[in-house]
């Protein structure tokens, strides 16, 4: 039985950083997938940093939410980290609102 995903919630524009415990010898190959797809370093990156795995999205955007894989992948296997991300968008603040002639 697999464990529901981790839930973390940002606001837009800020940035995403996110470390989860991870132990690899030799070090892992991380790939990241969202929604099931491949993406790109451009679009978020992962790096394991001593016994962490560090993921980053320099800015958030709307389009960042999703449901994130990463896969670390050496000699002697596989493991995922599966999480998901929910982007808050801040309410505008109200214009003055148009006095109509009535």
């Amino acid at each position: 039985s697999s464990s529901p995903p981790l839930q973390f919630s940002f606001r837009a524009d800020e940035m995403i950083r996110l470390k989860f415990p991870f132990n690899s010898q030799p070090p892992a190959d991380l790939q990241i997938l969202k929604n099931e797809a491949y993406i790109s370093k451009m679009e978020a990156d992962a790096t394991i940093r001593e016994e962490n795995v560090m993921f980053k999205i320099d800015c958030a955007k709307p389009e960042n939410a999703g449901e994130y894989t990463i896969i670390a992948d050496n000699d002697y296997g596989k493991a995922e980290i599966r999480f998901t991300i929910d982007i808050e968008i801040p309410p505008e603040s109200p214009g003055v609102p148009e006095i109509m002639d009535v």
